[in-house]
């Protein structure tokens, strides 16, 4: 009992305790551009992630359309605009795109699933957002500038901290630990040593025996210790280097650049939100580049000055209104009252005075975010429309001036206030209501992972040892249950399942009736990853289609998929010719060895088959002595 309230306490605290939005709405940003990068990847290869046969007359479904859509919410999500609706509709594509690729998913894939899940319930668009700003609209008045609060609570921080990299550590060492890959020190080594699955020679760094196997215990006991030591503050910033420094390692060495780039977007919510004010505050300029001059009784005005100050993230634009300033000191001096009512005006550092259009256009250059807009507004097709539309809206101002009493705009005049307060029962207000839902959520996520990891290696060792029991057999099912859902799975990355018996690489050359012979961009000459072979593709051709152990018909069905895809994408005519397949048989090692890598890099090619396109199906020669694949029972 006293364990409980303890726990309670805490999420107490952590929910209580406001602090700045800045961090996460960096990760917002950072992590959502990575999310559209992936989608991106989704969409041009959409024909080999979810088409049994690419470009086919038996795929009918056209996900284009959706998957453009989703771009269109996660680039909604990174500005921040309508961000709750948008984060609801984010996870949905989730469950649809990404939950059920389930011959192409990578352990990245997870981790989206969870952060989508929990972003619905984040207040990512506190700071730099486009809600922030329609909030200063909605409710400011020439009176009073309305500045919507940028605290969230530090449990939004945490959350994300403790369960998309926390409780991954914590399951992948029950599986580390169990894996001789691992407790040999050659986590890093060996997966890097292996050309299909890098694709990049390291051989510089992996020559040298006591560095990598090193980094391979340093990286173990990192995880080891993570969900221990981050907790405390003053240890956050050194573990934020620790992890960027390793997935930066992870973006040179394997052809994962989304897991890698995303993880490090995942880190960024462990920066001290102290730091993060020092960071914004060293990029804003010591003294502004132009000024800004408005009628500030004009509520349009008034409007059109909060949107440049929101985008003004270098204090590059002073803001002076024509009724208090020193119009002589300020270069306006020569300007009567009606001039400057009836225009907006602007004076750079050097003195010049700009009205109207060119001030605007003079504004958005000092604005590092709009200056290729700019650019565009000096042109002379753009500038034109630009100045008659400036005109108009000026125009109809000058018939009568625009004050918060005639000024056709609609204002809200009374703030939110925080509901933290309202009653629902009794002793039960919406604050308190949150503390216990983020209490009973985070310990069921516990729960689930823990239920999860019981199926692991080493925990199958400990069953076996102490109760004589072969497996858990719960974790199986609550991982199908969860998995899809949040995220939540076994965390087993490059351990000794994923390399034994691993010793063939697959290349595939198509040789036509007429004209040059083609390599297939998967798998370059040297054996290493090309071209198709990235992301979620990697995860198929390395470890599902040219996988360890890989029984023919499985290799044929899915080697199919990539012909179909490559030929379709190219315009190539199967009848006019036919597909080689090549074998380069590598070593598995059991210890480190200099110049690994380059000594499989040089294994010769065997041919060991062919594939001939005839009545719209592949026939498959195999040269079975050559290829040793066995037929699956």
């Amino acid at each position: 009992m006293r364990l409980i309230q303890k726990y309670y306490e805490i999420i107490e605290k952590l929910t209580l305790n406001k602090i700045s939005g800045d961090g996460l709405a960096v990760f917002r940003v950072l992590y959502t551009l990575v999310l559209m990068c992936e989608v991106g990847h989704l969409i041009y290869y959409h024909e080999l992630i979810f088409a049994t046969k690419p470009y086919s007359s038996s795929y009918q479904l056209n996900f284009i359309p959706a998957l453009l859509a989703w771009e269109i919410v996660l680039l909604l999500i990174m500005v921040g605009a309508c961000t709750r609706t948008m984060t609801v509709i984010n996870y949905v594509f989730n469950l649809v795109f990404l939950s059920t690729i389930s011959t192409f998913e990578y352990h990245m894939v997870y981790m989206y699933t969870g952060i989508n899940f929990l972003m619905m319930f984040l207040d990512i668009s506190k700071c730099y957002s486009v809600d922030r700003l329609w909030l200063k609209l909605k409710y400011s008045t020439v009176t009073q500038m309305y500045n919507p609060e940028k605290t969230v609570s530090q449990i939004h921080y945490f959350i994300i901290q403790f369960i998309v990299l926390g409780l991954v550590y914590f399951d992948s060492v029950f599986f580390k630990f169990a894996s001789s890959l691992w407790r040999d020190g050659l986590g890093l080594w060996l997966p890097a040593s292996i050309p299909q699955v890098t694709h990049i020679d390291l051989s510089f760094i992996l020559n040298y025996e006591w560095l990598v196997i090193g980094l391979g215990y340093f990286a173990l006991i990192f995880e080891v210790l993570f969900i221990f030591l981050f907790w405390h503050r003053k240890l956050r910033l050194c573990i934020f280097l620790v992890g960027i420094g390793l997935h930066v390692g992870i973006l040179f060495a394997f052809p994962i650049p989304w897991f890698a780039l995303g993880v490090i977007a995942i880190y960024f919510v462990m920066v001290p939100v102290s730091l993060w004010e020092k960071i914004f505050k060293f990029f804003r300029y010591s003294k502004s580049k132009a000024t800004f001059f408005y009628d500030a009784e004009c509520p349009l005005c008034l409007r059109t000055r909060i949107i440049i100050e929101s985008l003004d993230f270098q204090n590059a634009i002073k803001f002076q209104t024509v009724q208090t300033s020193d119009l002589e000191a300020e270069g306006l001096g020569g300007l009567s009252q009606k001039e400057l009512f009836d225009n907006i005006y602007s004076v750079d550092a050097f003195g010049v005075v700009r009205k109207g259009y060119d001030t605007y256009v003079k504004i958005f250059q000092c604005l590092i975010i709009l200056l290729p807009l700019s650019l565009l507004m000096r042109l002379p097709l753009i500038s034109h429309l630009g100045r008659a539309v400036y005109r108009y809206i000026a125009g109809n101002r000058i018939v009568e001036r625009c004050t918060e009493d005639n000024c056709g705009l609609n204002f809200q005049r009374v703030p939110p206030v925080s509901g933290d307060d309202i009653k629902l029962l009794s002793n039960l207000t919406f604050g308190k209501l949150k503390i216990l839902i983020w209490s009973l959520f985070l310990l069921m996520v516990i729960m689930i992972q823990i239920n999860v990891t019981l199926g692991s290696p080493m925990a199958k060792k400990v069953f076996r040892k102490v109760a004589n029991i072969d497996d858990y057999v719960g974790s199986t099912y609550v991982r199908k249950i969860f998995k899809p859902l949040l995220g939540i799975t076994g965390h087993g990355v490059f351990v000794d399942n994923h390399f034994k018996k691993y010793d063939k690489i697959i290349g595939i050359e198509w040789q036509p009736v007429e004209g040059d012979v083609i390599w297939l961009p998967i798998i370059t000459k040297d054996g290493m990853p090309m071209g198709y072979n990235y992301g979620t593709n990697w995860a198929n051709w390395s470890f599902r289609t040219n996988g360890p152990g890989v029984k023919l018909d499985r290799f044929k069905e899915s080697v199919t998929r990539w012909l179909y895809f490559w030929s379709g994408k190219n315009k190539v005519d199967l009848a006019a010719g036919h597909f080689n397949f090549y074998v380069k048989r590598i070593d598995i090692p059991v210890a480190w060895q200099k110049d690994f890598l380059t000594d499989q890099k040089n294994k010769p090619w065997d041919l060991f088959g062919t594939a001939t396109f005839k009545e719209d199906l592949f026939e498959f020669e195999f040269k079975r002595e050559l290829f040793n694949i066995k037929t699956k029972k």
